[in-house]
């Protein structure tokens, strides 16, 4: 075993290198500082007492705050070169976060090299909005203790959902008051409520603003940042509470404790409609009850998943005014669907492995997926017949999923849908050879200067809309440039927003 000594100045430069990183400090010449001021949205006035937050994003995990001054400044110094995160909170004021487009949205990485030093990094804060009123029934008298949410459209998975932003419960005269609401618009819902503790068997089903169960004919409440929308009043009917009874078909013997089984009411948008539902499966007497359930249409899903074996049952259920006895609920076996990614244009990928996913277009349960072996070969288990997304990941960069197909049924341009009978071959082809699409976003007129953080979208001709994975998007860089790669061949129309929630295409 060979030894060596390093000289003496450069054991003592390496030291002292270590000893800086250990200490928290930063060797000189390197430091980095950052300051700027907070104001407030609606009047411009200073905003003090607030927090900064800095935060590194990389392994060092470095994190430094600061209370901004009576003029709203603040100053951070000492700073090591990374990338961070820096964010502003303050009582009274919506969150903010660096580059975000408004608040509670994704903000973006602050990059300080050594020795950069910014004085105007300048954050607006804006002040929370409110929206209160009262929730009465059919005789003008207020209904105490019921739940009162804000929902917001969100498109974090691909589809427009409705997210619960805030929520209060009405008080002894029916009063709700939701508060620190970002600006926007906003439906309202005030979920299922007991008449009172002993019921009589009689609850106010859940009802969007002003009066109504259905939400295509809700309506919706503007409010602008830091303005209170007044008398938002929810008008709610009792109705009697309805109970559904049944047993559960082809449940095999000492499996009762695995069964999962669930109720929710059938809502092609998504919105969750606060049915307080009690009861569910008996495991000693096979049987199950879902109590509390108001007039319309439910899906009862249940599954059975351990090591040897998959079961699962899907049931549509109308409610109407009387109780449901004696339901039939069936399970059967999970399918298994073989299949093959195939790749064309180029050499498969080194990189590896792909895993083939399908993800429930409407009900709930679980979702198979399966890695493609060497021989581009994968079986997915647990599938049961349900209407089907497909996809792939990852996908290599600059390539495109160019078919999907379950025998000769098309699963691309529209939802996979799975019989009792399918057996497959599910096959994927993604091909490697891609176009791209690059340019620069610039403001109007001839001289226009590169727009940064805007978003671009390119948009497939309308037999493709259906593809998630068609649609490419981009943020330009701070010169306004932007490239969209693994783009199919087709037509496309290309848009540039100056701000746009994610996915809300």
């Amino acid at each position: 075993m060979k030894s060596f000594r390093l000289p003496g100045q450069m054991l003592f430069r390496i030291l002292l290198l270590s000893g800086f990183l250990c200490m928290g400090q930063v060797p000189p010449g390197q430091e980095c500082a950052l300051g700027g001021r907070i104001t407030n949205l609606l009047t411009g006035a200073p905003v003090r007492k607030a927090l900064v937050v800095l935060t590194s994003s990389g392994a060092a995990h470095w994190s430094r705050s600061v209370i901004s001054d009576g003029n709203g400044r603040f100053a951070l110094r000492g700073i090591p070169p990374d990338r961070y995160r820096l964010a502003v909170r303050r009582e009274g004021f919506l969150p903010s976060t660096y580059g975000a487009k408004g608040p509670n949205r994704p903000g973006k990485l602050l990059v300080l090299a050594a020795g950069q030093k910014l004085e105007d990094v300048n954050f607006v804060l804006e002040p929370p909005a409110v929206i209160s009123g009262h929730v009465f029934d059919e005789d003008a008298e207020p209904v105490q203790g019921a739940a009162v949410q804000a929902l917001r459209e969100d498109f974090t998975r691909g589809t427009a959902q409705y997210t619960p932003i805030g929520s209060a419960t009405t008080n002894d005269i029916g009063e709700y008051r939701l508060f620190g609401l970002p600006s926007g618009r906003f439906f309202l819902l005030s979920g299922q409520t007991r008449v009172n503790q002993n019921g009589g068997g009689l609850v106010y089903p859940p009802v969007f603003y002003p009066a109504t169960t259905d939400f295509a004919a809700a309506a919706t409440v503007n409010v602008a940042a830091g303005g209170e929308a007044r008398d938002i009043d929810l008008h709610v009917v009792k109705t009697s509470a309805v109970t559904v009874r049944g047993t559960v078909a082809n449940l095999p013997p000492g499996a009762e404790r695995l069964l999962q089984l669930q109720i929710s009411r059938k809502d092609r948008a998504r919105v969750n409609f606060g049915n307080r539902t009690s009861g569910g499966f008996n495991s000693s007497t096979g049987q199950f009850e879902f109590h509390d359930l108001t007039p319309g249409s439910y899906v009862m899903s249940g599954w059975i998943q351990d090591t040897a074996r998959f079961l699962y049952g899907r049931q549509e259920i109308e409610v109407a005014s009387a109780d449901l006895d004696d339901v039939r609920f069936t399970l059967a076996s999970g399918l298994e669907i073989p299949g093959t990614l195939k790749f064309v244009g180029g050499s498969p990928p080194a990189a590896g492995p792909q895993r083939v996913w399908l993800s429930r277009v409407e009900s709930s349960g679980p979702t198979p997926a399966a890695a493609v072996a060497a021989d581009s070969s994968f079986v997915l288990k647990m599938v049961t017949p349900d209407t089907w997304e497909v996809g792939v990941t990852p996908i290599p960069p600059g390539a495109y999923i160019q078919s999907i197909r379950l025998g000769e049924d098309d699963a691309l341009t529209r939802p996979l849908t799975i019989a009792p009978t399918a057996k497959g071959p599910l096959t994927i082809v993604i091909d490697l050879r891609g176009g791209s699409v690059e340019g620069t976003v610039r403001t109007a007129g001839e001289k226009g200067s590169g727009v940064e953080s805007a978003t671009v979208l390119l948009v497939p001709e309308r037999e493709y809309q259906g593809v998630v994975s068609y649609f490419k998007t981009a943020i330009t860089d701070s010169g306004g440039h932007y490239e969209l790669r693994g783009v199919a061949p087709g037509k496309y129309r290309l848009f540039a927003f100056e701000d746009m929630e994610p996915l809300a295409y």
